[in-house]
């Protein structure tokens, strides 16, 4: 069961996917931060500071891959990039 400060940040760019993901971890007892788009994922996970992120690879910008390599060069989310390793 969640406890009540585990975080998650959904990255995608389906809207449809991001609700079913949404309310599915929000009804497992998650707080949950969704993004729709690479570009706005740092400044959202700074922010947030998520514990798990899922993230979709194949977004048009700014996939997922890029989205990894950003966090991983963004000192802040300094956190963040040791849970991608």
């Amino acid at each position: 069961m969640a406890k009540q400060n585990d975080r998650i940040l959904i990255v995608d760019d389906s809207w449809d996917n991001l609700r079913v993901l949404q309310v599915f971890l929000a009804g497992e007892g998650y707080q949950v931060e969704v993004a729709n788009s690479g570009e706005s994922v740092l400044a959202q996970a700074e922010a947030f500071s998520p514990d798990v992120m899922l993230l979709d690879l194949m977004m048009p910008g700014l996939d997922g891959s890029q989205v990894i390599q950003r966090i991983r060069q963004y000192p802040v989310l300094d956190a963040l990039h040791s849970k991608t390793d």
